[in-house]
Parts: structure tokens; sequence; C-alpha cells
């Protein structure tokens, strides 16, 4: 379910390399444009190297997350639309969407949940932040064996 909150989101604090916050301007499947491939290519190669690279690139950000995650003993804060910086301008609600589709692609990957979604408003007019609050089900019950 995705709850929207009609406040404007403050600035946060600047991202920290440790820590189970995750601060991303999007997500989303770059397009063949992005990757700057050359024209003379054939289509097939375009086609399998977009493949190979939107995998790759899910997997990287699959595993950001999971190291997100393990710092916050299963459980981990998203924010879109914020820069690393901390500053909250926001994204369009097209973006917003494609992002919420990555990252239930990226959580999917890791065996987590998303517990919920907030969308706020950002400082930029027509802008907004979506945060996601995601754990891993049972992170806490992994049991230690005894050495004795």
């Amino acid at each position: 379910m995705i709850e929207y909150i009609d406040k404007c989101m403050p600035s946060q604090k600047k991202e920290c390399y440790f820590g189970n916050r995750e601060y991303k301007i999007y997500l989303d499947y770059e397009t063949v444009e992005q990757m700057k491939i050359k024209k003379n290519k054939p289509k097939e190669f375009i086609d399998n190297f977009k493949i190979i690279k939107n995998t790759s690139k899910l997997n990287k950000r699959a595993s950001q997350l999971k190291f997100r995650l393990d710092e916050g003993s299963g459980r981990a804060l998203y924010m879109i639309g914020v820069s690393d910086s901390g500053k909250t301008d926001g994204i369009d609600m097209e973006t917003i969407y494609n992002s919420i589709n990555y990252l239930y692609k990226m959580v999917e990957l890791i065996n987590a949940k998303i517990k919920n979604i907030r969308i706020y408003k950002g400082k930029c007019e027509g802008k907004f932040i979506c945060v996601f609050r995601i754990d891993i089900p049972n992170y806490n019950q992994k049991k230690i064996p005894n050495v004795e």
C-alpha cells in the first residue's frame, strides 16, 4: 500500500557510507541512449548488451540494499528523489512509479520485504520524494551456534 503524506519532506543529513539509509535520485533501467551505444552495432548486440547491463545493475543495487539491511540489523530506509547531499528537491510521479517497480525487483532478489511506502512533496513544485521501509523477515532469529 502506498500512503501519500501531504507535507514537504525536509532536507536530510548527508548520506553516510555506513548505516541503513540510502538516498537515490531515482531507480530505473538504463536506456540504450544512456549507455551511449554506437549506432553501427547490430540490433541483436544492442538488445543482448542491454539485458546484461540491466541485470548487472539490478544485482549491484540489490547487493547495496542487502548491505544497508545488514547495517540496520535487518531494517533499511530508502529515499527516492533525494540526493547524496540530502537535498529533497524530488522527482516526477512517473519516475517515482518506475522506481517503485525497480525496488520491488531488488527486494525480491534478496528475499526482503517492503513494509511501507510513503510519498511526500518535494521542495520543487510538482516533485515528490518516496520513502521505503524495508526489512528482512526473521533477521534477528538467525542463531549463532554455541561454541563450548
